[in-house]
């Protein structure tokens, strides 16, 4: 059989895209595979989905207001350690435009905000540099208000074309003094769309080696296709042929677990290099998917450490912020038309006590003491009742 290399990308839409912007789509990349594997710890047994995009662009944007270690923490952790932050900020604004595109076969948007206390301003400087340069959204908020979470839901939902419509609640937000937020959306149809007719029950197995039956469609046609010792590999081209959709499937003998921790960006370097036009007879299952995901602990174990901590340096934000949370949500479904996906990524931030003194109103009656603060001796002592 005769077979003919191919980038599974149709050249006349490729892009030159500056250095700078390359380099943060590697750093990008990598950590998505990163993440996964972190992630896989503790989930093996779960459907895992993510977008590495709308992570990373929120921490672009909190990343633009952080310094010291903090920021050097995030650059390292997104392999942007060697990019400034004009570069950041060029490279996602590219992105924003690169990843732009509303027709019948294919819709790709992007969309930031960003969500700051009503009565806890801060830096107008940085809000204007991420309205600006991130073409983000800008709201002033009640983060405690009762309809608060479903604001920001509707934000979402209206970015995500209900696609996703809740990621947040009213107790992961409450207390929060600024929110900054991404949303991705995606539906494409396939180039070879599969015959309904061809679709049928076959067996799918688990993990535990057990197996369970589900539609499984089927397609006999030219595809990218590589295979290697330990997996296969597939590219299927959406209508618009710059976008495709890659399975990547490994051998039965291939404890999944492990292919889960190895698998990184330069086996998918290679995979796209390997790539070659060949017929395949495809049996692939229509899946729906939606997770949630608290992404503290993985960030923190990526290195996103001392932003989450009291101390985090985010000077030109405001001072004493510091991430409380970062929640994520990936929705995909896949399907004999085509696939539709979305994601959204919200990072709340909460001032440290330091910066937001304690209430303490002495409208009541109360105890008094008079006292050697160095020996201890209490001076005088009284119970106040009527102040007058």
């Amino acid at each position: 059989m005769k077979t003919q290399r191919t980038s599974a990308l149709n050249p006349q839409a490729a892009t030159e895209l500056p250095a700078t912007t390359q380099q943060a789509i590697t750093g990008i990349n990598d950590f998505s595979f990163r993440l996964l594997a972190q992630l896989a710890t503790t989930k093996s047994d779960k459907n895992l989905l993510i977008s590495g995009l709308s992570i990373a662009t929120a921490f672009a944007l909190v990343g633009h207001g952080a310094k010291g270690k903090t920021r050097e923490e995030i650059l390292q952790t997104f392999g942007w350690a060697d990019l400034s932050a004009q570069a950041i900020a060029e490279a996602f604004g590219a992105l924003a435009s690169v990843y732009h595109k509303n027709d019948p076969e294919l819709v790709l948007a992007m969309a930031n905000s960003l969500w700051q206390a009503e009565h806890d301003p801060i830096n107008p400087h940085y809000v204007e540099d991420v309205r600006q340069v991130y073409r983000a959204d800008i709201f002033a908020i009640n983060f405690n208000s009762p309809d608060a979470a479903e604001t920001i839901n509707q934000w979402v939902a209206e970015k995500t074309l209900q696609k996703i419509k809740q990621l947040v609640t009213s107790n992961d937000i409450s207390g929060a003094t600024l929110a900054l937020l991404n949303a991705i959306y995606f539906k494409a149809s396939w180039q070879k769309t599969f015959d309904l007719k061809r679709t049928q029950d076959r067996p799918f197995t688990l993990l535990d080696g057990s197996t369970k039956s589900l539609p499984l469609m089927r397609q006999k046609a030219r595809f990218s296709y590589c295979e290697q010792e330990h997996f296969q590999a597939i590219a299927l081209p959406y209508a618009d042929e710059r976008y495709c959709m890659a399975i990547v499937l490994p051998r039965p003998t291939i404890a999944f677990a492990e292919f889960q921790q190895r698998f990184d960006n330069s086996d998918w370097q290679m995979i796209r290099e390997e790539f070659h036009n060949t017929e395949v007879d495809l049996a692939l299952p229509r899946f729906n998917i939606v997770e949630p995901i608290m992404l503290n602990a993985p960030l923190q174990m990526l290195g996103v450490k001392k932003a989450f901590a009291a101390n985090a340096e985010f000077p030109l934000i405001s001072s004493a912020l510091y991430i409380s949370k970062v929640l994520h949500k990936a929705a995909l479904t896949v399907n004999e038309e085509g696939a539709e996906a979305a994601a959204a990524t919200i990072i709340l931030m909460t001032r440290g006590a330091l910066s937001r003194p304690t209430e303490m109103t002495v409208d009541h009656p109360f105890l008094c003491l008079i006292y050697d603060a160095e020996h201890g001796t209490i001076l005088f002592a009284g119970y106040i009742v009527d102040p007058e």
